[in-house]
């Protein structure tokens, strides 16, 4: 039976995927695939943890040391109720400390340091994937897209995963080997703008597409889809509704794999039965063709001369022709031909024969091939023999021998033969220089380089000139006269070009781009002049006001005099009238004719009139007489007037401008918040 192995570093998205997987396959799909849990603690575990997805919920990250979970894979047919076992998916999640021991390159002594518990753990972790017939590795995109190539997370994901596959290649001897992407539905527009999977596998992980990359099975899985929490920390929480995707492909080709496994076994079993109904058909023919030549005579001949040419004849050119034997396919064992030695009696019409048994010769010893030191080798040129037996050794520089194979593969580290101050670097085919200063320009040749870090001395750099030194920037030597010791310390308070050192070492200051370094800046309520127009006078230092006068027409009595306004009023001309030289008017009462006629005893009397006396004309009754009348002022209110004037503002004393009212500001400038006024912030 099939067994499927899924692995991956801490972090990978094993225990969302395989809760996902479980809670997904537990009715058959569409072509009849379902997956039965094995135990029940595989089934309590996938059942809790998609509870805890549903709720938008983490699962926990695995805390014991090994976690072991089986399904069985099973196919159920549409047309009736057969159910068909096609294999078993294992998975064991290991914490991430039992992958290091397990994969990565440890002493003996490492080793021996570990606890036993770990130990055992890793021994069973290569046993999982030794055993496996397909093996499953999960990559978290999130871990090559995001991380960075320098940091040790990054470093250590891309290594063990590079180790898990050539454990699974060159020492497990696997070819079903499938690299499962998850969290794809993150990262959809970098997977296309790489080109697809294998586009981002040769962008991310080179090293892996590099050795892996023509015989690995690419997958994307969107196990779940995450958001941000709604409690404002920024952190991704599961959707609960999301529908996985990618796992159709996934298990579609886990079932062809196991059905094109199945098919061919099928055809060999059918081949090796073909093959033995072959082979005795053929012994039968070659037992005749015996038995005839005893009835010829000839049986003591083939008895007792089994070395002769006729028995070689038998023994070897039919064997050779495939008459009594065929070699069984790699997948049975042979089974050569036996002739049994015991005395067999043959009736014969002329006379009876009793054959004796054969004499056996033993075969002479066949020659041992020479083992030649130096020798190449038939299938690959770029080996030599070796001293020791069965041993080779790689003829290319950089490159040694795969112990047990005829291939040859690069190795990090090895010393060039020509130049001993080169290595071989992580990349096949380059160099890297041990010489403090020089650098792998090509072939077995090194060149000085400015600027190059110096391997014993930190913070020590190379200099335009060859074989000399300086510090690194923002560093001093402590004792400049001393020849072989390059001890540096750091500067603090220096400026270079435009940078600042900080009082930790390694730590540089920048200015501050807010106050341009100065530590403070222009107070915005004043822009920078530490005196703001004076809001009373709106900056002009005068004020309105109102203020009262004497009147100028009145001079503050709040009367006048004025010319009679009456038109008929003028001045009596007649000298004789007693009204002379004064202002008067026709008199209303006589109408101006002086009198009026009034009966008498003896017919009407004529008399002077009352009112002007005979005069004709009265003083004026508007004016007496004087011309004068004494009227209200026009021009002011009871003798005075107001009017609108300005005066000096009392708030800014006419300056117009009072100083800036606040408390932070100093003749016009602030403190910098940015950098706390200091002028350089942290770069």
């Amino acid at each position: 039976m099939r067994k499927v192995a899924i692995v991956g570093v801490e972090g990978s998205g094993k225990t969302v995927l395989m809760s996902v997987m479980g809670d997904k396959y537990e009715s058959p799909d569409i072509n009849g695939v379902f997956l039965q849990p094995m135990n029940r603690e595989t089934y309590s575990y996938y059942t809790k943890e998609t509870a805890k997805l549903r709720d938008g919920k983490w699962p926990l990250a695995t805390e014991s040391i090994v976690l072991e979970l089986d399904w069985m894979l099973m196919r159920q047919s549409s047309s009736d109720a057969h159910q068909e076992k096609l294999g078993q998916i294992s998975f064991l999640d290991f914490g991430g400390e039992v992958y290091r021991i397990a994969f990565a390159d440890k002493s003996q002594q490492e080793l021996n340091a570990i606890e036993e518990q770990r130990r055992n753990a890793a021994e069973r972790l290569r046993a999982h994937v030794q055993d496996a017939d397909v093996l499953i590795v999960l990559i978290n995109l999130s871990d090559i897209i995001n991380g960075k190539q320098g940091e040790d997370r990054t470093i250590e994901m891309n290594w063990l995963s590079q180790a898990i596959l050539s454990y699974a290649y060159e020492k497990a001897g696997k070819t079903n080997v499938a690299l499962v992407f998850t969290q794809t539905d993150l990262y959809a527009p970098t997977i296309e703008k790489c080109g697809g999977l294998r586009g981002t596998l040769a962008a991310c992980m080179r090293t892996v597409n590099s050795r892996y990359g023509n015989r690995l099975s690419l997958f994307s899985v969107s196990a779940v889809k995450s958001v941000p929490s709604r409690d404002g920390t920024g952190a991704q929480v599961p959707i609960p509704d999301f529908k996985p995707q990618g796992l159709e492909q996934l298990i579609g080709w886990i079932v062809e794999g196991i059905d094109e496994e199945r098919n061919r076994r099928e055809a060999d079993c059918a081949a090796v039965a073909r093959d033995e109904e072959k082979r005795r058909k053929r012994w039968k023919i070659a037992a005749g063709l015996i038995g005839l030549l005893g009835i010829l005579g000839f049986g003591s001949w083939i008895g007792y001369n089994a070395n002769t040419d006729l028995k070689n004849f038998i023994d070897g050119h039919l064997m050779a022709w495939g008459w009594m034997h065929q070699e069984a396919p790699a997948t049975s064992e042979s089974r050569p031909v036996v002739v049994s030695a015991k005395p067999v009696e043959i009736s014969t019409n002329v006379v009876p024969v009793q054959t004796k048994p054969p004499t056996v010769t033993p075969d002479p010893p066949k020659p041992k091939p020479r083992w030649i030191v130096g020798a190449s080798n038939p299938n690959n040129p770029n080996l030599i023999a070796g001293e020791s037996r069965d041993t080779w050794v790689a003829n290319r520089p950089g490159y040694v021998w795969v112990r047990g194979t005829d291939r040859d593969e690069w190795k990090q580290g090895l010393r060039h033969p020509e130049n001993s101050k080169l290595v071989s670097d992580w990349k096949e085919g380059t160099w890297k220089s041990t010489q403090a200063g020089y650098v792998w320009t090509g072939g077995n040749q090194t060149e000085w380089r400015e600027n190059l870090k110096h391997p014993d001395w930190p913070h020590v750099l190379s200099s335009p000139e060859e074989n000399n030194w300086h510090a690194e920037e923002g560093y001093k030597w402590v004792d400049p006269d001393a020849k072989n010791d390059f001890s540096v310390a750091w500067n603090p308070g220096k400026i270079i070009n435009g940078r600042k050192t900080a009082s930790s070492p390694g730590q540089w200051l920048k200015k501050c781009s807010a106050c341009n370094g100065r530590g403070k800046k222009d107070c915005w309520k004043c822009d920078g002049d530490g005196r703001i127009n004076c809001t009373s006078c709106s900056g002009s230092g005068r004020v309105e006001t109102t203020e009262s006068e004497k009147c100028w027409m009145c001079n503050g009595r709040g009367r006048i005099t004025e010319s009679c306004s009456n038109s008929d009023c003028i001045i009596w001309p007649n000298p004789l009238n007693p009204h002379y030289g004064k202002h008067c008017e026709i008199c209303s009462l006589c109408e101006g004719n002086g009198g009026r006629f009034v009966p008498g005893p003896w017919g009407p009397v004529a008399v002077n009139c009352t009112a002007c006396v005979g005069g004709v004309r009265r003083l004026c009754p508007t004016c007496g007489g004087d011309n004068k009348v004494i009227v209200d002022c026009n021009n002011c209110d009871n003798g005075y007037r107001t009017r609108q004037t300005t005066k000096k503002c009392s708030d800014c004393s006419g300056r117009g401008t009072v100083i800036c009212p606040r408390s932070e500001c100093h003749s016009g400038k602030v403190s910098c918040s940015s950098c706390n006024g200091d002028g350089w912030i942290a770069e």
